[in-house]
Formats: structure tokens, C-alpha cells, sequence
């Protein structure tokens, strides 16, 4: 079943986007050799950027241009995301829920294996420069700019762009 509460949401938007802009800026601050202080203000500072981000992204999947966002419209819905549009929705109409979670029964049947293949094929032809772009990159940096855990980065590029094993649904083929 579908949680949409706007605690649930929150929680989820703070360990995720809010957490991943507020630890950049802490990595920034820590670069540039800001005090404590400054770390945890860039930090907080970042966090509330990320909630911001979350938030507008959330609205123009719902009301953006595909031509301006980069992504189709109602992909977040698509994809079975909730956002806050969609959780003040399910507030509004609780009726909603039922017709969500048939849309999503729906759209979880796996896919044609020839379809599925054909779209893999496709996938990994154009996932592969960008994995050796990506390790590329990687190995031009210094042994003194890298930071613990580097060593693991070429395996981390490759699981980003790994396609192995992946079951597309029927809309995404």
C-alpha cells in the first residue's frame, strides 16, 4: 500500500535530497578550510536548498515542460514517486489511492522478453561511453585529491551503468 503522508514524504525528501545537497556543501566548506561553524551553516544551508530543489521538481512534474525539465510529464507519477502534489492530492480525494495503486499493479507486469532485450541492447550501446568516460575521469585524478573510499569508485561506476538483470516495465519500452 501506498504511503502518502506528508511525515512520510518529508522523512524521505530529507534523508535523500535534502541530505545529498547539505553534505555537498559541507564537502565544499571542508575543501575551502571553513571552521566548524561555517561547515554546519553551508551544510544547513544546503539541506534547505535541497528541500527547495525537491520541492520545484516535484511541481513541474506536474505542471513543467519537458522541453525545460529534461523529463516527460507525470514521470515522477509514472515511476510510482510520491510527491507532495501527490500526497495533498490523496488528502483531498482519499479516493484516489485505489485508482494509484491499480495504475501501479499495472504498470509493474514485467515486460516482453524481446522487448526487453531489444531496449537492453539499446540501453547498453549508449551507457558504455559514459562508463569509460566515467572511468576515465577517475583515473586522471591525483593520488593526494583522493579521498577515502576512491578505490572503490571504478566498481561504482560500473554498477551505475550496469544494465545486467534489469526488468523494464511495458511504459518504459
Amino acid at each position: 500500500m501506498l504511503d502518502a503522508t506528508e511525515a512520510t514524504y518529508f522523512r524521505i525528501l530529507e534523508d535523500k535530497t535534502a541530505s545529498l545537497f547539505g553534505w555537498s556543501a559541507r564537502a565544499g566548506a571542508i575543501a575551502a578550510g571553513a571552521g566548524t561553524s561555517e561547515r554546519q551553516a553551508l551544510g544547513m544551508f544546503g539541506e534547505r536548498m535541497g528541500v527547495a530543489f525537491q520541492l520545484v521538481d516535484d511541481a513541474l512534474d506536474y505542471a513543467g515542460d519537458s522541453a525545460d525539465t529534461g523529463k516527460a510529464l507525470l514521470s515522477d507519477l509514472s515511476e510510482g514517486k510520491v510527491t507532495l502534489p501527490l500526497v495533498l492530492a490523496l488528502a483531498r480525494a482519499p479516493s484516489l489511492g485505489a485508482l494509484l495503486e491499480k495504475a501501479r499493479a499495472e504498470i509493474a507486469r514485467p515486460a516482453s522478453s524481446s522487448a526487453s532485450r531489444r531496449f537492453d541492447g539499446r540501453l547498453r550501446r549508449r551507457t558504455t561511453p559514459r562508463r569509460e568516460r566515467d572511468r576515465s575521469a577517475l583515473s586522471r585524478l591525483s593520488p593526494r585529491s583522493r579521498v577515502a573510499g576512491a578505490r572503490d569508485a571504478p566498481r561504482a561506476v560500473d554498477r551505475a551503468h550496469d544494465t545486467d538483470g534489469l526488468t523494464w516495465p511495458p511504459w518504459f519500452l
